[in-house]
């Protein structure tokens, strides 16, 4: 994330198939921290920030957020913090379908997540607030169930048109 103004210098978070969230210091070419969750039980929760595998990740400099994909069929949405402990998690976004979420997306025009599941869906998601309690609910979902294709190729294609729609509206 290229937000120096914020933080000071320029952070990568990376992820996989462990479950681990780690900053990269990109300034000084360092490793710099790691999510840690300070209210776990045990050692694996405390550096598990999923139950599933990580898939995907994104960051939006408009909340000051991050979103990654898991293959508990979650998108999790955290506060970055270049400290581990810090990285609060501001809500989960659930598809309720049994279908794990490969991509996500901060929309930087509509500033909103979307996401694609593996079923072939593509969701953006809205976010309102009612006294203090947030609800997220997908807005637009386009299902393109064609197999044997590339999965996260044919979400970034879908994902530029409706970026392109989107901002043709908003003129």
């Amino acid at each position: 994330m290229d937000d120096v103004e914020s933080f000071g210098n320029v952070f990568l978070l990376s992820s996989g198939w462990d479950r681990r969230i780690l900053i990269w210091d990109l300034t000084h070419f360092t490793f710099f921290a790691k999510y840690h969750n300070p209210d776990a039980l045990d050692i694996e929760e405390a550096q598990a920030a999923a139950s599933g595998n990580i898939h995907d990740m994104d960051y939006s400099p408009y909340l000051k957020y991050f979103a990654y994909t898991s293959s508990d069929m979650c998108v999790y949405v955290r506060k970055f913090s270049t400290k581990g402990s810090d990285m609060k998690l501001m809500y989960k976004l659930e598809t309720n379908l049994d279908s794990e979420v490969y991509c996500v997306k901060w929309n930087f025009i509509t500033n909103q997540w979307v996401t694609g599941m593996e079923n072939g869906e593509i969701r953006i998601w809205v976010i309102f607030y009612f006294d203090h309690i947030i609800k997220l609910t997908p807005s637009f979902v386009v299902r393109n169930l064609m197999e044997n294709l590339n999965k996260q190729l044919m979400f970034e294609e879908v994902y530029i048109h409706l970026l392109l729609m989107m901002f043709k509206k908003s003129f």
